[in-house]
């Protein structure tokens, strides 16, 4: 009998362990998605449970917004057509918190553009990131590893970009010459060997 008390007392001990793990892992878990009421959604970044997404438009005509678009004055994108700006961030317990790691931001398309979009992540001190921006089924998503000021413009067409002309510098062994690299049309030739060091230099025209 003592030997069966023994057992029923460590299969006890054992149960209040698992209930004990499963319960702290409730408490930690992570949120995979979240989504705002205006349809903007935030994926991955390891936001505990409880975490909410916030979401707000800035007029571009406020002095937030005027401020915001004076800082991408020397940023390539569609200047003749509109913007739309967004304060995104997530908060838990009042607190803004930042990701654990790069998010995806999915945001509808907030105007129609023929060349696509880009985005640019206006940071707290003022410096501004160019995010990689794709377009499907009426939405944009980009990737970011922290919230701040997201604008979304019109890119401009590809005809009217800057183009850039490279020349080339080879040195060590397998000497040769590179006629000419272009942006974003490009054009290559040559053949060196491994190893070969390449200087290059732009000029915008």
């Amino acid at each position: 009998m003592k030997g069966v008390r023994k057992l029923n007392m460590l299969f006890a001990v054992v149960l209040c362990l698992v209930m004990f793990f499963a319960l702290a892992a409730c408490n930690n878990e992570v949120q995979q998605k979240l989504v705002s009421d205006a349809g903007i959604t935030v994926e991955g970044g390891g936001f505990e449970k409880g975490s909410a997404l916030v979401t707000e438009s800035i007029e571009t005509t406020g002095e937030k917004g005027r401020e915001i678009v004076t800082l991408l004055e020397e940023q390539n994108y569609n200047k003749e057509l509109q913007v739309s700006i967004y304060d995104i961030f997530v908060a838990k317990d009042g607190n803004e918190v930042q990701p654990d790691g790069k998010v995806k931001i999915t945001i509808p398309a907030p105007f129609e553009s023929e060349n696509g979009y880009v985005t640019f992540h206006v940071k707290d001190d003022d410096s501004v990131e160019t995010l990689v921006t794709t377009y499907a089924e009426g939405k944009i998503s980009f990737e970011t590893d922290s919230f701040s000021y997201f604008v979304v413009a019109a890119a401009n067409n590809p005809s009217e970009a800057k183009k850039y002309t490279f020349t080339a510098t080879l040195g060590g062994e397998g000497q040769g010459t590179i006629y000419y690299l272009s942006f974003p049309y490009s054009t290559y030739q040559n053949t060196v060997s491994e190893g070969t060091e390449i200087k290059l230099r732009a000029t915008a025209y």
